[in-house]
């Protein structure tokens, strides 16, 4: 008997023996499918974090580019025949400096019209002389590209009849302050070699220019703003105001 109640007391151990073997198994079989799971959940977070960044990366690197336009001294020099020559042509001419600040891709801006405004003897500003710009720019990043205006006015043209007057026969160093540019064409930006963003109406325009027969020693560069209306929907009033893009 005693030895019966043994045997029962040595397989009741070596039973509990292969539950308690049983139940670590199948908790350590829990934990690894839990880890690996775990592990699949954060490659899967790192994965859409990679691909997030990529996209980002992406669109910054490709978006259009600008460009920062600036008219050199702020000043459009006017150049008269001799009173002696039949010729009545009055030259206007302005260099424009155009920045590609961007490190990768070159900025197209062609078909490019410009136009000067200023003050009539009346007081309301009027466009009084436009000219297209043959070549427009293309700008390297991180370089500069120098653009020479030259815009010719003839007494013959009664829609600036007063402005050819007034700069045909005057001698003063500053014949026409606080005028206005504005450079109206088709902006492209480069995205990658050989591959570029469809074409779009920008106008640059800058404020503050003087017209005259001599730059002052103190003439700084006056910078042009990205501006909301075109030439067509700008209304007189407002000619002289540049409204940059926010």
């Amino acid at each position: 008997m005693e030895g019966s109640r043994g045997g029962g007391s040595v397989h009741e151990r070596e039973k509990g023996s292969k539950n308690s073997s049983s139940s670590s198994t199948s908790g350590g079989r829990w934990w690894r499918r839990w880890i690996n799971a775990a592990r699949y959940v954060v490659a899967l977070a790192l994965t859409v974090v990679t691909m997030v960044v990529i996209v980002y990366a992406f669109k910054v690197e490709f978006r259009e580019k600008q460009l920062e336009v600036t008219v050199k001294n702020g000043f459009v020099l006017v150049s008269k025949p001799p009173a002696a020559k039949s010729s009545k042509v009055v030259s206007l001419t302005l260099t424009v400096d155009a920045f590609n600040p961007s490190g990768h891709g070159r900025v197209f801006f062609t078909d490019v019209w410009a136009y000067l405004a200023a003050n009539n003897k009346s007081g309301m500003s009027n466009i009084f002389i436009a000219t297209p710009i043959k070549f427009g720019a293309t700008v390297q990043p991180q370089l500069y590209r120098v653009i020479y205006i030259t815009m010719n006015m003839t007494a013959e043209n009664p829609s600036y009849r007063d402005y050819y007057d007034k700069l045909s026969s005057s001698n003063l160093s500053i014949i026409i302050p606080n005028a206005a540019l504005r450079l109206e064409g088709t902006l492209r930006t480069e995205a990658y070699l050989g591959h570029e963003t469809p074409g779009r109406s920008v106008v640059y325009c800058c404020p503050d220019i003087t017209i005259g027969i001599a730059i002052a020693a103190d003439s700084t560069d006056v910078p042009c703003k990205m501006q909301k209306a075109s030439i067509d929907e700008q209304p007189d009033a407002t000619l002289l105001q540049c409204v940059p893009i926010n």
